[in-house]
């Protein structure tokens, strides 16, 4: 039985993972590697890694949690979380099941494009979402909102 199952690798779902491996709880990430911010050329905003392409982001971030031992890594999609009395079992989508006392959901957004021709090949490089992550890069430029 496990302590944690954080269903969600990106930042959220590491921050808690690096917290919960400090604190020695046995934990797995549950991700499908298929991050909501992809596409971007950058991550900005993050204190002392402005600008960092999020892969690396991502990679440096997990290379951090690897270090402790009570925490794994699973790259599967969770499917299904069924309580089961004071715990739950969790559905992988590699027919997998893990159980544990908590599900920590860090699941993040799925962006839906607008019905657009051609916006899926500019989305995250002339086409963005957040003003805060990107407004600086198209600074003094013609925006459309």
């Amino acid at each position: 039985m496990l302590g944690v199952v954080i269903i969600g690798g990106s930042s959220a779902g590491l921050s808690a993972a690096l917290v919960l491996g400090r604190s020695l709880r046995e934990t797995v990430v549950i991700d499908d590697q298929q991050p909501c911010n992809r596409f971007s050329h950058a991550s900005h905003g993050f204190l002392t890694r402005d600008g960092t392409p999020p892969a690396d982001l991502l990679a440096l971030a997990r290379e951090q949690v690897r270090q402790y031992p009570s925490v794994a890594f699973k790259t599967a999609t969770a499917l299904h979380v069924e309580k089961s009395g004071t715990d739950f079992a969790i559905t992988s989508s590699d027919g997998s099941q893990l159980e544990a006392r908590i599900v920590l959901l860090a699941t993040g957004l799925h962006d839906e494009l607008p019905a657009l021709a051609g916006i899926d090949g500019l989305w995250g490089k002339s086409v963005f979402h957040c003003p805060y992550c990107d407004g600086y890069e198209v600074r003094g430029k013609t925006v459309a909102v």
